[in-house]
């Protein structure tokens, strides 16, 4: 029975000082910190091979690094190189996309056997 009246007896305590403090900038931070608009991002799903994923994961070990910030980091790298090379006037051209061949792929398997493409 004491405890439960100097459970309320802290909280009538908290209740108060919160009353008295809730117009005043809080001083410590809550909750997520806000992320400024510049630096916001948006969630891109990529297919990657099981055994790939397995030789990131342990690059990204061995770099004590979460392997989702490693592919991140990459990713980013290898945009500001083409943007470089874009606008330096040495842009190459760019590979067939990897869905482009894939799909290459499967029409040909798809073809009569003999037949080739005219396109």
């Amino acid at each position: 029975m004491k405890a439960q009246k100097n459970i309320v007896k802290i909280l009538d305590e908290q209740a108060k000082s919160f009353e008295r403090e809730k117009d005043k900038p809080h001083k410590g931070r809550y909750g997520r910190p806000r992320i400024p608009e510049r630096e916001r991002g948006q969630v891109y799903s990529v297919r990657i091979p099981v055994e790939r994923l397995e030789q990131l994961r342990v690059l990204a070990g061995g770099r004590h690094e979460p392997p989702t910030a490693m592919m991140r980091r990459w990713v980013l790298e290898r945009i500001d190189k083409e943007l470089r090379a874009v606008t330096a006037g040495v842009a190459k051209e760019s590979p067939v996309p990897y869905r482009s061949r894939a799909r290459s792929r499967t029409k040909a398997a798809k073809r009569p056997s003999g037949k080739r493409s005219t396109s």
